[in-house]
This record gives structure tokens, sequence and C-alpha cells, in this order.
């Protein structure tokens, strides 16, 4: 694919950079935020400087390292405080003026941009015209009350099943527009392919996919509904979704920003489901990157996140000309690349136990619309091969091994998993899905209050899979009785910031209290609470726990009391 745009393209954009080459204050007042370029081969302040300004892209030219970046008024009078020269450039969706649909038909050409309105209408209408196959659910809003939509599409599509759970997403830029419209599209292929078409139907009946094509749609349509050609990065608190997100390794807040309202809604979303794989799109250079973003240890799935990506970039050079081919012929290591803090992928990856992969998939983030059908013939096949991944590796379901009930577990690979690479079963029915490149490996099965289990040498294949079901014995070494003994209750169920516990114990005794997220990490731990025989009642504070559902577990010698509640 060319990478080079008509001439008048660069004659507008040379206009607007004239227009942009002014007192950077006029242009954050105007916009909220800034794009610019700098120069450093310092490592260490690159590192300092991604805690604050959100770096965009990496380049290297002769001895030089360039920097894009973008930054709000707060960040940017930070970065200059640091003396680099920098040059302001035009914002990318400055660069010509898209082209947008009159109408439904129109957009799906699939060459013009659609407006808002548009954009809700078709999500509306896939679910009206393909009702057995698709529905469609509301994320949340955004700041300025926005829908950020998502359809699910399965054969079962009312009904949860026991099938892998998918997910992509894009445009978590909103200035980032390739994936927002190869995702339209990608729904449309899906629904209108499916009973025709193999791999779809496949894909379709084997595994639960659901598409997000906008999540920023404020950052998109910036300078309002009718028009993407304002688009600005941020959200409309001129914040950058994709640095704000819980960092594996500088913490809930890593961009000292508080979380926004379209990733607390975005983070709910994902902690009710089980994504077991998924990818975020972007623009602004051709290339897939992998995780780790913070750390520069590999993930313990490296071979395989590598191999996955391999296998989207070279199917994709198969169908275009010069195109997905930068830094390691279209794929790199996110922290090999440029390191960055509070990105959704390492969210997902570690603080969710899934695998997620972001997709830059164009040079130019807002290229002219008459080149978006080129994008679409390029990626497609890759598109639904990476969703197909979803169904290789180990998979099965984990249950009691005398009442055959499903089992929150916990999955590990022995000699293997590290930061937080183990996965859980989903709570509907025990199901897991351990994706993993091609090796025998040695497997332990864990659930509390039952006895675990290894199971060794288990092969496996890439594209392919190896089914592993496995039954847990209840630990009878636990003195457990039954629930009802206890006499139980909570209250309120869901609760808001106060959690009120009533049991029966039959001893005088100090309890261990923990709660748990719904992935079985421990959030909380009360050491030596006091229970007396008889009646007892505890209070413990869920005002710093986000809304979702939890679990607590009681123990001592003599008790062992699990419950699930939920948190508004």
């Amino acid at each position: 694919m060319k990478k080079v745009f008509p001439f008048i393209v660069f004659i507008i954009l040379f206009f607007n950079f004239i227009s942009f080459s002014q007192n950077y204050e006029e242009i954050l007042k105007k916009r909220g935020e800034i794009y610019f370029k700098f120069k450093s081969n310092d490592q260490n302040k690159i590192k300092q400087l991604s805690k604050f300004i959100s770096i965009d892209k990496h380049e290297k030219k002769e001895n030089s390292n360039i920097f894009f970046a973008y930054a709000n008024l707060k960040s940017f009078k930070k970065f200059l405080k640091l003396n680099f020269d920098y040059e302001i450039l035009p914002p990318p969706s400055y660069a010509y003026k898209s082209k947008m649909a009159n109408s439904i038909e129109e957009v799906l050409n699939w060459d013009t941009y659609p407006s808002f309105h548009q954009y809700k209408e078709m999500m509306y209408a896939f679910q009206a015209n393909y009702p057995s196959i698709c529905s469609l659910d509301t994320i949340g809003t955004s700041i300025n009350e926005r829908e950020v939509l998502v359809v699910k599409i399965s054969d079962n599509v009312n009904n949860k099943e026991n099938e892998p759970e998918f997910l992509y997403t894009s445009t978590m830029h909103g200035d980032e527009v390739t994936g927002y419209v190869l995702m339209l599209r990608l729904i449309d292929y899906l629904l209108s392919n499916y009973g025709e078409n193999e791999v779809v139907t496949y894909l379709i009946d084997n595994v639960e996919i659901w598409i997000n094509p906008l999540s920023n749609p404020d950052g998109t349509y910036f300078g309002g509904d009718d028009n993407i050609f304002e688009a600005i990065r941020f959200n409309a608190n001129y914040v950058d979704l994709n640095r704000n997100f819980p960092d594996p390794e500088d913490g809930e807040h890593p961009d000292n920003e508080a979380w926004q309202k379209e990733n607390i809604d975005m983070m709910n979303f994902m902690k009710e489901h089980n994504f077991v794989l998924s990818a975020n799109l972007h623009t602004g250079a051709e290339v897939l990157n992998y995780p780790w973003d913070t750390y520069e240890e590999e993930h313990a799935d490296e071979n395989w996140l590598e191999y996955i990506c391999r296998e989207y970039a070279d199917t994709v050079q198969e169908y275009s000309d010069n195109y997905l081919t930068d830094l390691d012929n279209g794929i790199t290591n996110g922290y090999s690349w440029y390191s960055i803090n509070g990105g959704r992928q390492d969210y997902v990856t570690y603080f969710l136990h899934g695998r997620e992969v972001t997709f830059e998939l164009s040079q130019t983030k807002f290229p002219p619309a008459n080149y978006l059908p080129n994008y679409w013939e390029y990626n497609y096949r890759s598109l639904l091969n990476y969703i197909k991944q979803v169904t290789y590796g180990i998979k099965g379901n984990v249950t009691d091994s005398i009442t055959n009930e499903p089992l929150l577990a916990k999955i590990e690979i022995l000699n293997h998993d590290v930061d937080s690479s183990e996965i859980y079963t989903s709570e509907n029915f025990g199901n897991y899905h351990r994706l993993i490149f091609q090796g025998t490996y040695n497997l332990k099965f864990s659930a509390d209050a039952y006895i675990s289990k290894i199971i060794e040498n288990v092969n496996v294949e890439n594209d392919n899979f190896t089914i592993l079901d496995v039954k847990l014995s209840a630990d009878t070494t636990l003195s457990i009785s039954k629930m009802e003994s206890y006499n139980l209750k909570i209250i309120p169920n869901p609760c808001k910031n106060k959690l009120q516990i009533t049991f029966n114990s039959e001893y005088n005794e100090n309890l261990e209290i923990i709660i748990f997220d719904f992935y079985a990490r421990e959030i909380k731990n009360l050491k030596n609470i006091f229970a007396k025989k008889g009646k007892n009642v505890i209070y413990i504070s869920t005002a710093d726990l986000q809304a979702g559902m939890y679990f607590f577990q009681i123990k001592s010698e003599n008790i062992f009391i699990k419950e699930k509640f939920l948190k508004n």
C-alpha cells in the first residue's frame, strides 16, 4: 500500500500547520490538547516523560530518536520545564476535510465516515436485522453522554453459552479512526455471511464475539455529531484514556488523573465478562504491539503472543504491498518500542488475566475515506483469524466431582506462569481457555475448599486445541458446616458503602475475613477479627470497591464461609 496521499492533502496540511505554529496556550484553549514532536536519546528521560505526556510514536532517524506526543495544558507546562527543543505539529484530524456520509446507504459503501447519529442508527439496525445472532448493549456513556455501544454476535445471542468470549474495541483515541470504520464493516460482514461463509459460521457458532467500534465518541466527534474533522485524541476532560487504566508497575493512577468515566464503564463491563482474548485498534503506525508495555521483562507467553501477531502480519502482507511492515516487519514487544504506563493492553493482561494486543493499523491516523476499502481488504482475513485463536490452546471445564457444579478455579502452568499470567474459569460454566504456544505442560487446578490437582504432560499444538476437563474433590479436612447452620445473612446485597454480615459461631475464636474480586484476586484481608459463641455481626467497608461482583471468605479452625455479594 502506498503511504503517500494526494498532493492536495499536503497543501491543506501545510496551511493548517501555519495556523498551528502559534502560541501553545491559544491551541490548548481551543482544543484542550497539543500535538508536538521532540528529540531525545536519553531513555531515562523518556521514561520520566511518559509519566505525564502521551507519547504517541517513536521513530529512529540516523542517530536521533524522534518522539511524537500529545499533552494537555497541565502536562505540557511540565514538559516545557525540561527545556527540550520541540516543534508543534498540526492535529492529525486537520490533515484534510473528511468525507462524511450523507446517508446510511452511503456509509455501507465503506468509503465515507459516518456521523454519530448514523453510527448509532447502524448499530441499532444490526440488532433489528439479525435478532437471532446479534444483540446491542451499552457499555456506558461518555462524559458528554454519548452512548458507548457494543454488539454481541453469537449463534444463541440471548443466552450465555459454554464458549470463549472475545472482544474487539476501537478508537480509544478519538482521532484514530481507521479501526472505527473497519469494526463497523466487520460487524456487517459477520452478520451477512453467517451460514454462507465457513469461517464466519464457525466463529459465530463457537465464540461469543463482542465488538465496540467507538470507545471515545467525545474525542472523535469533538467538533460536533455531524463531522469528525476536529477530532481530538483525548476525551472531553482532555485525558488520554489509554494512559488512564491501573498499571502493573505504576499503580492505580499512573497518569495522576482520576479514572475517567469511559474507563470506569469499560473496566466494569470487562469484569462482567471473561474475555479470553481481545484487541484494541489504533493508528499512527503499522504494527501489532503485544505486552508488556510497562515491563522490560517478557510476558510468560511471549512466544505465543509473538506467534499470533506474526501470523496476523504475515497474512496481511500476502494481500498488500509494503503495508504493516513497521519495526520487526509488522510486530513488536511494547516495551522494546517505547514504554507506556496505564495502557489498557497491560490492564487486561495483568489484572483481568486475559490476553490483549494493540493493533496499529495505519501510518496516517486519519486516512482519506476513499482509502478505507484498502485497509479492509488487507486486514479482514487477519481480523477473522485473530478471533479464531480464542478457540485454540488447552480448554475444558472444572467442576465438583460429586455435584458436577461448575467451580471458580485457578489454572496455573507450573514452572511457566509469572506476573499474573495464570487464568481463571468463568463462573457460569467453570470453563477455561488457556491460550499458549505449542508444547507439553504441567497444569495445576485449584479452588477454595477443594483439593488441588496437578495434571502432567498435557500436549498442545499451535492453531489446534486440547480438551482437558477436570473434576476437583472437596477438601474434607476443613471443618465446614452446612451454610444453613451459620444462619448467614448479608445486608444489603447489593451494597453501596458498607456490608453487614451476620452469622452464628459455635466457638469463641479469632477469624480471618478476605474479600476477593471476581477473578479470585485478594482485595482485602482482615485478620484477628474476634467472633463470640452465638450470633455475630460484622461490618465491612466497601466504599473503596468498584462496582461489580465480589466474594468474601470467613475462616478459622472451625469455620469456613464463602459467599458472593454485589457492589453498586
